[in-house]
């Protein structure tokens, strides 16, 4: 997902819940595995983060996606990929979506 691609699934999510225009929304880190967001309302910096992760603790092998705040690092949701216990979303590309997704509307709801 492009950096453009981003800011567009977060303007069309505030849109939708507010229409404020006003926050500038910026991405700083953009890989296959991590995007890091940020705006001016919050400051300069990151102010989430949104991270996959495959995590093979058990027996099965678990894929997930964390969204959390910066810098404390608290994740306040988490977008599951389908396997046998679970299905949030069947692929990653798609997952990743939805937590910028969730990133908008936490912002826009929390601040």
């Amino acid at each position: 997902m492009t950096k453009t691609e981003i800011k567009n699934l977060i303007r069309e999510v505030t849109e939708r819940m507010n229409g404020n225009t006003e926050v500038k929304w910026f991405v700083n880190t953009n890989t296959a595995n991590t995007i890091t967001i940020g705006n001016d309302y919050i400051g300069s910096g990151d102010a989430f983060k949104i991270q996959y992760k495959k995590d093979t603790t058990f027996d099965t092998e678990d894929e997930y996606i964390t969204v959390s705040t910066l810098p404390d690092n608290t994740a306040f949701t988490f977008i599951l990929i389908g396997n046998t216990r679970w299905d949030d979303t069947n692929n990653k590309a798609d997952g990743m979506e939805k937590a910028v997704k969730a990133v908008a509307h936490y912002f826009n709801y929390c601040y």
